[in-house]
């Protein structure tokens, strides 16, 4: 996979260099709402204290696959619920029900993912929803245009998936730059967990993870404490923090910056062949709450709130 492949960390250390004019000004205080509206003048309420975060909500459409997905060995039962048979154990093979079983399956699969280096298509892309933003006044209107550059936009990643050939280093399949696929070993960081047959014979795994401020990726570690960064790809807090300590012209812009991210409703959805443990897809959502609680923007305050959506999908998986 070519090094363009774009990291949620590579993204962030090219948005902070400008779209700290750009996002970073969009931003305010952790836990509270972003649900005011915009104004025609670019102007939005002050965030209210003890609002709940904003809605996380996940695209309705995925990227066309350009091939047929594998397939599980058809079967006698369309039962597509994760209920265990009435009894003291479980019959051999059911699905997991437990979010510690489902979570145990996923690192399964995931860490087999890696070891096996399927070849696989990914598109990857972000977005900044402006009715999710709150901040103080008017630089919302010259930043948020101009943060819209720093990210791929969904058309133009589905237009240019990203190709990995089989046998190919993993480096970019999640976890990122880590032998391991998952690293979550405790469930109680879990908000829900399902797992569910599909009518195809297929497996569907789910899981929403725990909001979580300010996470953390491993990076080639074996274990991680941050419980979002065991599972997806959040950025590295000093990536962000070194930018705009060390850079000149970052520095020229914006100063005094004390910010925080919280993510929230971070999602794993994982398809897989039943028959050989073989992944069929897996889509990431991350949803980041950014919040500026002091600073100013060339010479401006900017405090505020606004969300960074980052929506990943892999398939077309080839073994």
């Amino acid at each position: 996979m070519k090094k363009s492949d774009i990291t949620l960390a590579a993204m962030w250390s090219a948005v902070v260099c400008l779209a700290v004019v750009v996002i970073f000004a969009v931003t305010g205080n952790l836990g509270v709402s972003i649900s005011g509206e915009v104004n025609v003048d670019g102007l939005a309420a002050a965030p209210v204290a003890g609002s709940q975060l904003p809605e996380a909500t996940q695209p309705t459409t995925v990227p066309p696959t350009t091939q047929a997905p594998t397939q599980a060995p058809s079967g006698d039962s369309n039962d597509t619920t994760t209920a265990a048979p009435s009894g003291d154990k479980k019959d051999e093979g059911a699905l997991p029900t437990e979010p510690a079983e489902i979570l145990a399956k996923y690192t399964e699969l995931m860490n087999k993912a890696k070891t096996d280096s399927p070849g696989f298509s990914k598109v990857e892309y972000q977005a900044i929803p402006p009715e999710k933003a709150q901040f103080e006044g008017k630089i919302f209107n010259t930043i948020l245009p101009i943060a819209g550059n720093f990210f791929k936009d969904e058309e133009t990643a589905r237009a240019n998936p990203e190709i990995k050939l089989k046998g190919e280093p993993m480096e970019w399949f999640p976890i990122y730059s880590n032998e391991k696929g998952c690293l979550l070993t405790d469930a109680s960081k879990i908000k829900s967990a399902t797992c569910t047959e599909l009518p195809d014979g297929n497996v569907k795994i789910t899981i929403v993870m725990n909001d979580e401020v300010n996470s953390e990726p491993p990076g080639a570690a074996a274990t991680c404490e941050s419980a979002v960064g065991s599972i997806c790809t959040p950025i590295e807090m000093q990536t962000v923090r070194d930018t705009l300590e060390n850079d000149g012209a970052v520095k020229f812009i914006i100063r005094n910056v004390d910010f925080d991210l919280t993510y929230y409703d971070c999602t794993v959805d994982l398809v897989y062949n039943p028959a050989n443990d073989q992944l069929v897809s897996l889509d990431q959502y991350m949803h980041i709450l950014i919040n500026i609680k002091e600073g100013t923007v060339v010479g401006a305050s900017a405090k505020g709130t606004a969300v960074l959506d980052n929506y990943m999908y892999i398939n077309n998986f080839q073994y």
